[in-house]
């Protein structure tokens, strides 16, 4: 017991070490990338609906007013986890000792903070977590992320934004599920969530980025970005990397409802192993699309977009490190459907590569697919459920490497107030690995984890507007 309350102070403590000076209201803990692959920037999704129901949330913005915002949210859990695994030197298991279930407790705490209007603002994220367990000989481990963020336009057509991302992570993430990064938020990932981490291995990681959209004409846009990624393991386990990241998409708005898409991006990676080798990836991706919205109703709407292309990879082969090369189709999809007036069903589909971070230096063309459900019981009552596939297959070797993985969350919240809820939460994931070259020795082929969490959650204002119950604006603190 001691050692799960030590655990969730240190989270609170932590974030409270943390200054922040212009943030957004954003979701808490995972908002920065890995250095992944990069894949095409794709159609973004239209402004999330006015929020409707009780706990939490910031106000609309006035886009012609200047605004400042500061809060702070944090949540306490505990529950079972039936899949703990004793960690051994560097992060591996200690072969022949089985992974044991036991009592689990979890904190995170963030501060958000954002000055601006839409369109220029800076905003700064903090953000830091901590899992405990009880019955079992593993350490309490604490993570922590910062984000920071700016946009603004240049002249009247020109819009500017860059991000600058820090993260350091207690568990190894397996990437399985990289190629969504482009289409869905990195936090709503599977292997995003800390009831996922199969083993203990610290990283640093941070992401630079950049973007310019120009607006031609009314009916033309052209979207360019780039990113540096780094990521450094502190144990042996894993692999270090470094990517660079590059990409142009133009937008031809046919009609009021249909827009088409093309994009092309590069990205030049690269992984070093302990024994002094680096495998270069290069990917050269180009995709055509279309997306079409609609709008059913003043609150509901629909939109759905779809494309594909070819990806040219060239890279090394894992085994005996010689050139290899090769051709492989690229493809997205992507549905946001409001149902009723509160509820709202999503999915996304990718065909892109994946490098599994920490077990192998080879690449993966991988087919990864999120579906999810969310919204409002009463004004009281929210839920969520989301379920998650992944499948990669190498282009190396008589018989290719192989992976596949599975997750799904579902989440039932009660509030109490705007500041405080009850929260139920289950997280199941699952991962196989098939003829996969060059991975640890003692590293599990197979993977199975269920873990159910019960809590509060908590959410308070310090500083700025907030809107009241109904969608009235109220104030919190001084202006």
């Amino acid at each position: 017991m001691r050692t799960l309350l030590r655990s969730s102070f240190a989270a609170l403590a932590l974030v409270g070490t943390v200054s922040a000076a212009g943030a957004q209201t954003a979701q808490t803990a995972q908002t920065a990338q890995t250095p992944q692959v990069a894949q095409p920037a794709q159609p973004q999704p239209r402004s999330a609906r006015p929020y409707r129901g009780l706990f939490g949330g910031s106000a609309q913005l006035d886009p012609n007013r200047v605004q400042a915002q500061l809060s702070f949210n944090a949540s306490l859990q505990g529950g079972f986890d039936d899949v703990i695994s004793p960690s051994g030197n560097g992060g591996i298991p200690d072969p022949g000792v089985e992974s044991q279930g036991g009592g689990a407790a979890f904190g995170q705490a963030a501060l958000e903070y954002r000055y601006g209007r839409v369109g220029r603002a800076l905003s700064v994220d903090a953000s830091t977590w901590s899992s405990a367990y009880s019955g079992i000989n593993v350490d309490p481990t604490i993570g922590a992320a910062t984000r920071a963020r700016v946009e603004t336009t240049l002249g009247s057509k020109v819009g500017f934004e860059a991000t600058q991302d820090f993260r350091y992570e207690p568990n190894l993430v397996l990437g399985a599920f990289s190629p969504l990064e482009g289409q869905v938020d990195p936090g709503l990932l599977p292997e995003a969530q800390s009831a996922t981490g199969y083993t203990e291995q610290r990283s640093w990681s941070s992401v630079s980025g950049v973007q310019l959209e120009h607006e031609w004409t009314r009916r033309h846009s052209t979207q360019g970005t780039y990113s540096y990624a780094k990521r450094a393991y502190l144990d042996s386990l894993g692999y270090d990397s470094s990517t660079v990241n590059a990409s142009v998409r133009h937008d031809w708005n046919t009609s009021r409802t249909m827009t088409v898409q093309s994009s092309y991006s590069y990205s030049n990676s690269e992984l070093s192993s302990s024994a002094a080798f680096n495998a270069p990836i290069v990917n050269h991706t180009i995709d055509g699309g279309v997306t079409y919205s609609r709008r059913l109703s003043r609150t509901r709407q629909v939109q759905f977009s779809g494309g594909g292309g070819t990806m040219f990879v060239r890279t090394v082969t894992a085994l005996d490190h010689a050139p290899l090369e090769y051709w492989t189709p690229s493809g997205y999809g992507t549905v946001r459907v409001d149902i009723a007036r509160s509820w709202m069903l999503t999915g996304d589909f990718r065909r892109g590569l994946a490098v599994l971070q920490g077990i192998t230096l080879e690449s993966f063309a991988t087919n990864s697919a999120r579906a999810s459900l969310d919204g409002w019981l009463s004004d009281r009552i929210d839920a969520s459920l989301s379920v998650s596939y992944s499948d990669g297959r190498s282009a190396a070797g008589e018989v290719p490497s192989r992976f596949a993985a599975y997750a799904s969350t579902a989440r039932l919240r009660y509030a109490f107030s705007r500041c405080c809820a009850a929260m139920v939460n289950y997280d199941y994931y699952n991962y196989s690995l098939r003829d996969i070259v060059g991975s640890p020795v003692g590293f599990p082929t197979e993977f199975d984890r269920n873990s159910i969490r019960v809590g509060l959650t908590f959410w308070l204002p310090i500083y700025g507007s907030y809107p009241g119950r109904g969608g009235s604006e109220r104030t919190s603190g001084s202006r």
